[in-house]
């Protein structure tokens, strides 16, 4: 482990998960312990729809951004009111886009010259006014995904190792490898000019029918397009034989909800889009199995077992496509900006995105996250997101879900029930927050999770994986979990004609959702969502105009910037006690009226929730930007600690119905590390005890002639409780 300067600390993160004695259920409930499989109790999903049955998500279309959502998976199918689950299936990766601007004739046979070069025998009985067909080929390396294609390969080297094996034992028993034979067996020298041509003909034969020298281009697909008179119809010869009269014919998906296979090998779905006038036909194909697991989770529905649902089984699902099967799945933010468009374009409610990566500045101005926010600010769309998979190390959030400041980012919690029926845990585990789980603060003071919800399902998985469900965890399983419990209430605001815009949603949710008091606010945000509390907070936060917008907030004093979203204070802090100025400036989506925006007027009170923060007890807020100063008081690292972790946030509540819940807050974060006094020649000894599901944090200044830290660990199990002793950290200058 490098150390990148003399100012670093050093810092060690230790997690256990559940370790548990064996016990024997009397007996099981197996229909709740199949609900359980997709985690609906920990939100409240089922509470509320016991209530609301008819609030269950219908009327609202919840946008997937990920690899693809398999129509064939289950519970893809309908809603609870019978309209078609998925909207569309949409591609904005590019990955399935074919060119198809080469424009061709049946021959007197009837038969079309494919781009393979291949004869095609069309279907029967088609409707083609103008009998003009368009042609286009896709390789299968764009369509499949690393473990499909190596079938599709496999499979053809098999065919073609068989092939060369029948002809060369066809040869080995022909008249000419008797001669051949004869040849091999007289010295080079002694061979005529004609026998050395023959013997190096056959060299060369064999050459090329070396497996490791064969040079195969992969599955070529022939794709046919043409107009009914009506619709634009589609043809692929999935199976290479030219024959496409055993081929499924396709209409877009959104016409009439149609898809084809591409045959057992495979077992891959695909429906189609025709763009620019038929010029461009996209193929759609999954990149994997994860977007269905997802959309599964958000809103499946499986009529003839209710238990098996999603969150909000009526939402319908709109599939957006934006990992590239090219690139390996990563998605480059070209497919999130065709995204944008694709969703502004079906008016989508919510935007699901369970894919994100690392962020270096972790200050939500880069490309990534002004998508999301743009989604809000400017379509009045709710963007939802995994907070990131790479805890349980502070400083983790992920780029965009945890750092964007306009979407609902969200972590990974894990229930008792969750460890029992996914995890099969031997006896009940604490419920907490997932070990991986992404932690905030980010680097410019934001806390980074703004919610949390269940980090793992048993949900349908695409036709591909030859799975019909299998178990997911990671945040990108607690974000749709978190969609799903935004679309119910979303559905009843709908029913009941409330204002839900993404603003004021957002912050029914975060206000209405559960403490998790063990939990540090950089872990938890606001707390566990859940389905009643939030509807019961939009209701209480109709007409109340401070929570309709959001509120940028620039920190100075920072460590890393001064121009932070919070206060994040990491190093040895040299002055306790210090002035942090904070600018508060209302911000507003496009859909606000100036003439709303102008009226804009509230009186709030700022209520530190630590002692070591004192606040102004009254601002005035209008559309503009405010100055406030806070004095902090960081307290000292605790006698003989390795380090200390304070959290803590003002609160900023409107005077008059403080009971609301806070309209934003100042988050502050101060990480102290022990000093560098704590190594004695260059080694430092401690004991660490843990219980399962809980995390410990330690923090040591690094000498300052250290480049090197090396570190020793020992473990010993006492009565079932994890006890891990650090037996040995040694710091090595070099």
């Amino acid at each position: 482990m490098l150390i990148p300067s003399v100012r670093a600390l050093a810092l060690f993160v230790f997690g256990l998960g559940s370790l548990s004695a064996a016990t024997v259920p009397a007996e099981l409930d197996l229909v709740a312990l199949r609900s359980a499989l997709i985690p609906k109790r920990e939100v409240g999903a089922d509470v509320f729809l016991k209530e609301h049955p008819t609030w269950d998500g219908r009327g609202v279309v919840i946008a997937v951004w990920d690899t693809g959502v398999d129509p064939a998976a289950a519970g893809m199918a309908v809603t609870t009111t019978g309209e078609r689950k998925i909207v569309d299936i949409l591609d904005a990766s590019g990955s399935g886009d074919v060119v198809t601007t080469t424009k061709r004739k049946p021959d007197a046979g009837g038969q079309l010259l494919g781009l393979s070069g291949r004869k095609l025998t069309l279907p029967e009985g088609v409707k083609n006014p103008t009998g003009e067909y368009r042609l286009g080929l896709k390789p299968a390396s764009e369509l499949f995904y690393t473990e499909v294609l190596k079938r599709v390969n496999d499979r053809r080297a098999a065919e073609r190792g068989a092939a060369a094996s029948r002809r060369q034992a066809e040869r080995a028993a022909s008249r000419e490898a008797m001669e051949l034979k004869a040849i091999r067996a007289k010295a080079p020298g002694d061979r005529t000019r004609t026998e050395r041509d023959v013997a190096a003909r056959a060299a060369a034969l064999e050459a090329l029918e070396d497996g490791k020298a064969t040079v195969d281009s992969g599955a070529l697909y022939d794709c046919v397009l043409w107009q009914d008179g009506t619709d634009w119809r589609v043809v692929i010869d999935t199976d290479e034989d030219g024959d496409l009269r055993d081929e499924k014919v396709l209409r877009p998906f959104g016409v009439a909800g149609e898809y084809g296979s591409f045959g057992d090998l495979t077992f891959a779905t695909f429906g189609v889009q025709v763009y620019a006038g038929g010029d461009l036909l996209s193929v759609v194909t999954v990149g994997g199995a994860h977007g269905t697991h997802v959309a599964s989770i958000a809103a499946g529905h499986s009529p003839k077992e209710p238990g098996r649902d999603g969150i909000a089984p009526g939402a319908r699902i709109l599939s957006i496509k934006i990992g590239d099967i090219r690139s390996g799945g990563g998605s480059y933010y070209t497919s999130e900006l065709r995204a944008l468009a694709l969703s502004a374009q079906h008016k989508v409610d919510i935007v699901n995105a369970s894919f994100g990566a690392r962020s270096q500045y972790q200050d939500g101005k880069n490309l990534n996250g002004r998508i999301y926010d743009t989604l809000t600010e400017r379509y009045d769309i709710l963007a939802v997101l995994s907070a990131g998979n790479n805890g349980p190390a502070l400083g983790t959030a992920g780029t965009a879900g945890a750092e964007a400041s306009r979407l609902l980012g969200v972590g990974a919690y894990m229930s008792a029930e969750m460890g029992r029926v996914l995890y099969n845990t031997l006896k009940p585990s604490a419920a907490a927050a997932q070990q991986f789980s992404s932690r905030g603060p980010t680097k410019d003071g934001d806390f980074g999770v703004d919610i949390m919800a269940p980090g793992a399902a048993f949900a349908a998985i695409s036709a591909e994986t030859i799975r019909g469900a299998d178990m997911y965890n990671g945040t990108s399983m607690a974000a749709p979990s978190a969609s799903g419990v935004a679309a119910l209430v979303l559905s009843a605001a709908k029913a009941e004609k409330l204002d839900a815009s993404p603003a004021r949603l957002r912050a029914a949710l975060m206000r209405g959702s559960q403490p998790l008091p063990a939990e540090e606010l950089v872990t938890s945000g606001s707390g566990l969502i859940n389905a009643p509390g939030g509807w019961a907070k939009l209701w209480a936060l109709q007409g109340v105009a401070a929570f309709g917008g959001f509120y940028d907030l620039e920190v100075n004093q920072g460590t890393f910037t001064s121009k932070g979203r919070g206060l994040l204070l990491r190093e040895t802090i040299t002055e306790p006690k210090r002035r942090v100025v904070v600018k508060i400036t209302p911000a507003w989506a496009e859909s606000v009226a100036p003439a709303a925006r102008f009226a804009f007027e509230g009186d709030v009170v700022l209520k530190p929730s630590v002692p070591w923060i004192t606040a102004p007890d009254f601002v005035h807020l209008t559309n503009g930007a405010r100055t406030v100063s806070l004095l902090v008081e960081a307290p000292p690292v605790p006698t003989g600690a390795l380090g200390s972790v304070n959290v803590a946030r003002v609160d900023a509540l409107l005077a008059a119905k403080p009971e609301l819940g806070p309209v934003f807050s100042i988050p502050v974060t101060l990480v102290q590390p022990a000093p560098a006094a704590a190594f004695k020649d260059q080694k430092l000894e401690t004991a660490v005890p843990l219980s399962p599901s809980e995390t410990k944090r330690l923090f040591v200044e690094a000498p300052a002639d250290a480049t090197r830290l090396r570190i020793t660990v020992k473990h010993q199990i006492k009565m079932l409780r994890k006890i891990l002793n650090i037996m040995l950290v040694t710091m090595v200058a070099w």
